[in-house]
């Protein structure tokens, strides 16, 4: 798995998991807590779907005018900001402002699912491009073993704070979560984009290099043969000796 140079990325990917701001069962006994109706967390998370949705529709579009990796740096950066307002209410707590909070945590969530997605089909589209089709099967499997272990963690973070009341901490661990992967990533698209500029101007170099060393030497000119004497290039013609000739 860590041979592959799809696996930084890879990892970006999975480290998201660790998140409890996706609509899952911490956040919803959250905003329940928090006195919002079921109606309005079932409105909320249909149009999260919806965003992603229209993210992947979308998502083609991206990638064919800035390139897949630019792409998953556009959505990365999207879901932290939209995220950065669920850490915000989530750390309002005082008692004029709960229905605000809720409405922020619902709003941003659903919005992060249209960078979410993005950055998931841009990830997605960097491993099938660049791991060889043999060791797919292999890479894909220890991916999903770390996604699941994230998911684990997120699970037992629920079990140690199992308080309404600690549900900030959840939320900015996941918000720290989701910063490290959109940071990662860029670290490793501008080193990748490096690596790619260097080979090619060592690969450019090798060719200059090639081409000179090919070029014929410019020497001194023969000295013209006697007329007499040349042969007929490419007829296999010689003129004959005559005894007596001058």
């Amino acid at each position: 798995f860590s041979r592959q140079g799809a696996a930084v990325p890879a990892f970006c990917l999975a480290i998201l998991y660790c998140s409890v701001l996706n609509f899952g069962p911490q956040q919803v006994g959250y905003l329940k807590w928090r006195g919002v109706s079921q109606a309005t967390l079932g409105w909320f998370r249909g149009s999260g779907a919806l965003l992603g949705v229209v993210s992947t529709i979308i998502f083609p579009k991206f990638r064919a005018r800035i390139g897949t990796p630019a792409t998953a740096v556009l959505g990365g950066s999207a879901q932290v900001i939209f995220l950065l307002l669920c850490v915000v209410a989530a750390g309002l707590k005082h008692r004029d402002v709960e229905e605000a909070t809720a409405w922020l945590q619902m709003i941003g969530v659903a919005l992060s699912r249209f960078g979410l997605w993005m950055f998931d089909l841009s990830v997605t589209q960097i491993i099938t491009e660049t791991v060889p089709a043999r060791e797919r099967g292999t890479f894909g499997g220890a991916l999903s073993a770390m996604q699941n272990m994230f998911f684990l963690l997120v699970l037992l973070g629920g079990v140690v704070w199992h308080e309404q009341t600690d549900f900030w901490g959840l939320a900015l661990v996941s918000f720290a979560c989701v910063v490290v992967s959109a940071v990662l990533f860029v670290v490793w698209f501008r080193r990748s984009r490096n690596k790619d500029l260097i080979a090619a101007g060592e690969e450019l170099q090798e060719l200059s290099g090639a081409q000179v060393s090919e070029a014929p030497l410019l020497t001194q000119a023969p000295e013209p043969e006697p007329a007499g004497d040349r042969q007929v290039r490419g007829s296999g013609y010689e003129r004959p000796h005559v005894e007596g000739a001058v």
